[in-house]
């Protein structure tokens, strides 16, 4: 009798394990503010934590192939990267280079603030890593530093992929490959109607 109790015992406690990982899950990486992704109703990304989910999402091999993603209003990434937080904590960018960006992404227009990346060692570092789908109207400030293939918006616009009316306002630093919309541009890739205004700095 006491046996079966511990085995009740213990396996009510791993359920509870179970039920409570989830829901920290879910509050670490916040749903996106509305939406189902499609043209007409795209996902809406309304604060820092719905853009660093789609970060999270895609670096870890979520499909959001040809889903629609579009900023609902000014963002401010302060609250999840910046010099000042525990000490010094980067945005890790959307996309990596076994999971890319492959669906569209429109900023409208607001401005996204805060951007912190300070990563000298590591390449294709920006607030997008690897783009093969279509990036527009995204307004960035902030400071991004990384080795090669750095800039504000993009680090990397693979073949197929497209960036539109972005503006960067952010200071970007690194070694080669850098730029203020994107880091590099392959051949059958498309940037128009761009616009820098950050500094861009060779590290020596």
């Amino acid at each position: 009798m006491r046996r079966k109790t511990l085995y009740s015992r213990l396996f009510f406690l791993f359920i509870s394990i179970i039920f409570y990982t989830s829901i920290l899950s879910i509050n670490v990486f916040a749903q996106f503010g509305g939406g189902v992704g499609s043209n007409d109703d795209p996902y809406q990304i309304s604060n820092a934590e719905h853009l660093q989910k789609l970060a999270h999402d895609i670096n870890s091999g979520v499909d959001y192939d040809n889903m629609y993603f579009k900023v609902m209003n000014d963002i401010d990434l302060s609250t999840v990267c910046g010099a000042e937080l525990n000490g010094g904590t980067s945005w890790k960018p959307i996309g990596n280079t076994d999971n890319h960006f492959k669906g569209v992404f429109d900023g409208s227009h607001f401005k996204i603030t805060g951007l912190y990346i300070n990563e000298p060692d590591k390449n294709c570092q920006g607030l997008f890593s690897y783009n093969n789908g279509v990036i527009k109207n995204i307004t960035i400030y902030g400071k991004v530093i990384g080795n090669e293939f750095i800039a504000g918006i993009c680090a990397y616009c693979l073949k197929g992929g497209e960036i539109e009316s972005c503006i960067n306002n952010a200071t970007i630093k690194g070694n080669k490959l850098i730029g203020g919309i994107c880091g590099s541009v392959k051949d059958t890739s498309i940037v128009q109607n761009c616009l820098n205004n950050g500094e861009i700095l060779g590290i020596e």
